[in-house]
């Protein structure tokens, strides 16, 4: 599984390290998706930008075109540019190319807004129409919202991510 992409080699969650995962023969990507202000999912880990772009502020408060807008390739060093890409970006030029592990990042104030809900329907619906349903898994910290994905399609494929607590061994 190509985590984020190919990152040792190109920005993460991009579309740059996405090819070359695909290329280089991995069986599945692992990507993240964060939800923004004016509903739409863009494809990156953090929900802040200052780590991965020369930008601050939150995923969550900016609207897709302003995040397209930015560099997320200059923090990786080699002289990389590269944009934020959206999960319909993604989904144009690797899907069906690759299985899709998606990462849902949960951004609270657009869950509580009732927003995060109303994309992921979103989701669904497009990887349906796109005949990209079976080759991807929906995983998240939050358990709940993968019990929304499991309420909208019973046989969609999830994954939980939790860690467990380390236990002492007697």
């Amino acid at each position: 599984i190509a985590h984020r992409g190919l990152s040792s080699q190109h920005p993460e969650n991009t579309l740059p390290a996405f090819e070359a995962a695909v290329a280089c023969g991995a069986d599945m990507i692992e990507l993240d998706i964060t939800l923004t202000v004016d509903g739409q999912f863009m494809v990156i880990h953090d929900d802040t930008l200052s780590r991965t772009t020369s930008t601050r502020g939150f995923v969550g408060h900016l609207r897709s075109k302003e995040l397209k807008q930015l560099d997320a390739g200059k923090w990786f060093g080699d002289g990389s540019t590269a944009v934020i890409p959206s999960i319909d970006d993604v989904l144009d030029r690797i899907g069906g190319r690759i299985q899709l592990n998606i990462e849902v990042k949960p951004f609270y104030p657009l869950i509580q807004a009732g927003r995060m809900q109303a994309a992921l329907s979103r989701l669904l619906t497009i990887l349906k129409e796109r005949n990209l349903r079976e080759t991807v898994i929906f995983s998240s910290v939050n358990f709940y919202l993968l019990e929304y994905l499991r309420e909208l399609d019973p046989d969609i494929r999830l994954g939980l991510i939790f860690r467990r607590p380390l236990t002492a061994v007697s």
